[in-house]
């Protein structure tokens, strides 16, 4: 197991790790909000992600994806496809997250982790709608959305045991989001961690680089004005059919990350367990490495 950079996640962390209390059992219970019908193309067979056949084995004792010793995360991010405009309460809008093995042995139990953050204040979660595509369920799994202190929106792609992804190919990941009418114009920044869940913690695999689209006001909407600036101060199996694609042995450096270590790579845990642990350990890395960015005004 990895154990460099093991984080204290602190008093934000336990904060977002009550937050997701309910873990899994909140995709179940919770009635996602009715879509508003949109129409877009289908994407290219290439898309469809992976089934993750690890079998029965524990999770903890399931294959790590990448070394300690690796110069750069095992995953290869892209967020791509989506949009530079959304209008609120027009509907789905699609975008792909590709993930890219560039190690030599399959990666099991991968979960991204999407984080929306907003220039100005305005957007929450109540008035997102963010789905991922289960190709063999043939159907769109919600993400359960939270909000952390740092007025991020973030969500797990949880709900199933995880993206297998075959070495040295890719598994594109359809996804899709819609903005509540009456979301005020703003400009919102994504970007997705990956997660390799591994029982009740997991590593931080890999991150994409930022994906930017402006929101517009919807016809009829009070005001088109963004708001008033932030200060800077029993997951069911389930998988999918991979179309592989080649990619070069040697890892990219694009998503290294900022801390302390002689590698990208990090163990999480909360002590909290199943997709709870997932969504608030990867959560406070992620916030730690962002804080570190300089806040845009």
């Amino acid at each position: 197991m990895r154990t460099r950079n093991a984080l204290a996640l602190g008093a934000a962390a336990a904060l977002i790790a009550s937050a997701l209390i309910s873990g899994s059992a909140a995709i179940a219970a919770r009635t996602p909000r009715p879509p508003v019908p949109a129409t877009f193309a289908a994407p290219s067979a290439s898309a469809a992600p992976a089934e993750d056949r690890s079998g029965d084995r524990p999770a903890d004792r399931a294959p790590t994806c990448g070394k300690d010793s690796d110069p750069a995360f095992p995953i290869r991010t892209r967020i791509h496809g989506g949009p530079t405009t959304v209008r609120s309460g027009s509907g789905f809008h699609p975008w792909s997250v590709d993930l890219t093995n560039t190690t030599r042995e399959t990666c099991h139990r991968i979960h991204p982790v999407i984080v929306l953050t907003a220039q100005d204040r305005g957007l929450t979660e109540d008035r997102v709608t963010l789905e991922f595509h289960d190709e063999d369920a043939d159907r769109w799994r919600p993400v359960v959305l939270e909000e952390t202190t740092e007025d991020e929106i973030v969500g797990v792609f949880d709900g199933f045991q995880g993206f297998a992804v075959p070495a040295g190919g890719t598994v594109t990941v359809r996804t899709r989001l819609s903005l509540a009418a009456g979301t005020p114009s703003n400009t919102v920044t994504v970007n997705a961690a990956v997660v390799q869940r591994k029982g009740d913690d997991g590593d931080w695999v890999g991150e994409s680089g930022e994906y930017r689209f402006t929101v517009v006001a919807g016809e009829g909407d009070p005001s088109s004005e963004p708001t008033p600036a932030r200060p800077t101060a029993d997951p069911s199996p389930s998988g999918s059919r991979a179309e592989v694609t080649p990619v070069s042995a040697s890892p990219s450096r694009s998503g290294q990350l900022a801390t302390t270590g002689s590698g990208p790579l990090t163990r999480i845990g909360v002590g909290v367990g199943g997709a709870i642990l997932l969504g608030a350990g990867a959560l406070a890395l992620l916030t730690r490495h962002r804080r570190a960015r300089p806040r845009r005004r």
